[in-house]
This record gives structure tokens, C-alpha cells and sequence, in this order.
């Protein structure tokens, strides 16, 4: 498996323009195998749309949604469809959580040096954690009030490209002395807070640092390998921790995700992480005949064209879009070809109805019945060259 993920590293990605009938502009990029056993690759630039990053070995048949809710993994006869329960997030930059951004962040910026100053932020907003990037551009200084005292603050132009929606937000981040973060203007996601107090030291090492929010402040604990950050309200503390090293490198994340144990582990290649969630599963047993689709397999369609040698061939499928782990019965039917060198698919099912033209190989045009439209970068004459199907 690892040499059929590497192979995509050798291919031209190709390009795609999504519309969803939800309003969704966005794009996505297809890689095809370089070997009949390499996987397909298709990623999307929007996460809220089913369209999410996936990829599917036509060999070993096992599917994996980066970004998706559910995983499917292969079983005697069917598939087994099933919550992540844990995972890894490559990062090649370094990692922020929402504590040690607070506190260390100054710190972690003085360790680039002269290298661009980008970071990965964990997230928590969904049923899986996820890294949104924050690119950071310095921007002068400025003399700010913070618990009555002024301090010349260093200031950073923030764009944060947040993993769950693609949006990207901006903001000025205010530093203060110690390279704590003082306020985000405007706020972003994982900095809504104002700060009270500077950050203070005592004679045992405790650093904290207060907020305008009643009652709420970060405190930091001295380790053997550098502190133990814990937020506290009213004086109680919150559950969910961050170990980190003396330069404020996350170590070990905990937290309460979504009302659900979450543990994270920095590691060289990557942040590991597991989800001590209720597992929720159902298996899919297609009958023989059906084909079994993933929408990957929307993409790049050699993996299952092979059924359709003539016009008029029918086959009946199993499309799992992964989003809500739900499968849905499909009809597929090659109609007459719209053009040399092309072909022409209609699929009926219950949710999933589309029109799909393609070169045997991938997806030069997709339209869909709600009217959501995927189009390859060598596929817009199409939308007028070939008209829609029409559905009751």
C-alpha cells in the first residue's frame, strides 16, 4: 500500500471546477496510478461537500476518506462502514494547539528563524480533529494597554485556512513581551479571548496569564520536559491538558473532543491521535452483481467501466458517498456516446441521480439532478455541446 501511495508522487494532478447546488465554488484535483495497483487520489479544496479527499486502491479495494466522517473497510462479501476512531495528520510545519498559542507563540516564531513563518493549528470542530494552516507575515509594532500597564506590543498579520470549511480567515495577532499572545484582531477561531494580564512567572515556574473573559486564565506547570498547560475557570480547572517541551512544543494533547476523550501525540512524521468514541458501524453486503462505488471511483472511472463494453449495458451499484455512512442503490446505464473518443452514463437511485460523460478512463463532465456540476479543465465545452438529461 505504501508503494501505491507513493506513485501518486510521479503523477500530473488534474483539475476540476465543482459547483454545488448549495451555492459551493470550489475546485478539486484527480491523480491517476502510474501502475494498475496505485491508487487514486481526489482532493477537494471544500470539506463541507461529500466531495472530500479520498482515495481507492483498485487492488486491495480499501477506501480511505481523509476528511470524512466514516471509513470503509473491506470484509468477506461486503464492506464494513465505520467512525474513524483514530489517525494521523502529517505535518510539515510546526504545530499549535489553542493553549500553547497563547502562551508560547513568540517563542515558537523566534525557533523559524528566517524561514517562512507558517504553522499548523489543531482543530476540534467536527467528528475528527484537523490542522488548519496559519500563515504569519510580520507587522511592526504597537503600544498597547493590557491590565493598566502599556507595553509595545509586536504585531503579525495572521491568514488562517481553516481544514473544515476551506475558508480562510484574517486577523492581527498583538505579542506581547514574553511572546504571549495578547489579542487577535479580529478574533479567529481558536483566539475569541482579550487578554487581562501579562504574563507572569512565580517563584516555583507557574506561568499564567489572565483573560477579560470572568474567571478564565491558562496555567502552566513546570515538567521535567517543559510545562503542563491546563485552562481554568473561576478557579476550577477545565478538563483537557497540552504537555509541551520548554520551548512550548506541543507534546501530548488531551482534551474533552466533543464530549468524547481525545488524545494526540506529537511524533517526528506527524501528530497521532485516537477518539475514545462510542464505536458506530453497519456493514454492506452488495449482492454479487452490484458494483461497488466510491466517489473517487466518480473520478477516475477505468476501475469500473470495464462492465460497460456496449450501449444499452445496465448494471445496478452500491455508491458509498461516506458522508453519512448510508449507501444508496444505484441503476447505471451507458447511453449513446456524446462524441468520439466518449462515453455517456446515467445514474438512477434513490438520492443519487447524475449524468456522467467520460473517456473510459475519468470524469470529463458530472451533472447532477439537484443541479451541482463537476467539470474537468478540458471538459467545459461540454456543458453546451451535450444537453442535460432530464429527470421526473
Amino acid at each position: 500500500m505504501l508503494a501505491a501511495f507513493l506513485c501518486l508522487l510521479f503523477a500530473d494532478p488534474i483539475s476540476y471546477r465543482l459547483s454545488l447546488a448549495d451555492g459551493t465554488r470550489t475546485t478539486a484535483r484527480l491523480t491517476l496510478p502510474t501502475t494498475p495497483e496505485g491508487a487514486v487520489l481526489v482532493e477537494s479544496d471544500d470539506t463541507r461537500s461529500v466531495f472530500r479527499p479520498y482515495a481507492v486502491s483498485g487492488a486491495t479495494a480499501t477506501v480511505v476518506g481523509k476528511l470524512s466522517r466514516w471509513e470503509a473497510l473491506p470484509t468477506k462479501g461486503g464492506w464494513l462502514l465505520q467512525r474513524p476512531r483514530g489517525g494521523a495528520l502529517p505535518l510539515d510545519a510546526p504545530l499549535l494547539t489553542f493553549h500553547d498559542l497563547r502562551l508560547f507563540l513568540g517563542k515558537r516564531i523566534a525557533e523559524q528563524g528566517s524561514k517562512p513563518l507558517r504553522f499548523w493549528q489543531l482543530g476540534y470542530a467536527s467528528e475528527r480533529p484537523g490542522l488548519d494552516r496559519v500563515d504569519l507575515t510580520p507587522y511592526g509594532t504597537e503600544s498597547v494597554s493590557v491590565g493598566g500597564k502599556r507595553v509595545i506590543a509586536r504585531r503579525y498579520r495572521a491568514s488562517i485556512k481553516l481544514w473544515l470549511n476551506g475558508k480562510t480567515q484574517r486577523s492581527t495577532l498583538y505579542l506581547g513581551p514574553s511572546g504571549e499572545l495578547l489579542r487577535a484582531d479580529p478574533p479567529f477561531v481558536s483566539a475569541p479571548l482579550r487578554a487581562a494580564s501579562l504574563l507572569a512567572k512565580n517563584a516555583e515556574g507557574v506561568l499564567t496569564i489572565t483573560y477579560r473573559q470572568p474567571g478564565y486564565s491558562l496555567r502552566a506547570e513546570p515538567t521535567d520536559t517543559g510545562y503542563q498547560i491546563k485552562a481554568l475557570v473561576e478557579g476550577h480547572t477545565v478538563a483537557g491538558s497540552v504537555l509541551t517541551d520548554k520551548t512550548g512544543k506541543p507534546l501530548r494533547i488531551e482534551n474533552d473532543f466533543p464530549g468524547k476523550p481525545f488524545v494526540g501525540i506529537s511524533e517526528p512524521e506527524g501528530l497521532s491521535w485516537t477518539l475514545d468514541a462510542p464505536q458506530i458501524s453497519r456493514t454492506v453486503l452488495p449482492d454479487e452483481e452490484d458494483l461497488p462505488l466510491f466517489p473517487a471511483q466518480l473520478f477516475a472511472t477505468a476501475l469500473w467501466e470495464k462492465a460497460f463494453s456496449t450501449v444499452g449495458v445496465q448494471h445496478s451499484g452500491v455508491l458509498m458517498l461516506l458522508h453519512d455512512g448510508l449507501p444508496d442503490e444505484v441503476t447505471i446505464e451507458r447511453l449513446a456516446d456524446p462524441a468520439i473518443g466518449l462515453r455517456r452514463y446515467r445514474f438512477t437511485g434513490e438520492t443519487f441521480k447524475a449524468d456522467l460523460i467520460t473517456d473510459g478512463t475519468r470524469l470529463h463532465l458530472l451533472r447532477l439532478a439537484d443541479g451541482s456540476q463537476i467539470i474537468a479543465s478540458d471538459g467545459e465545452g461540454l456543458l453546451s455541446g451535450v444537453p442535460a438529461l432530464t429527470w421526473l
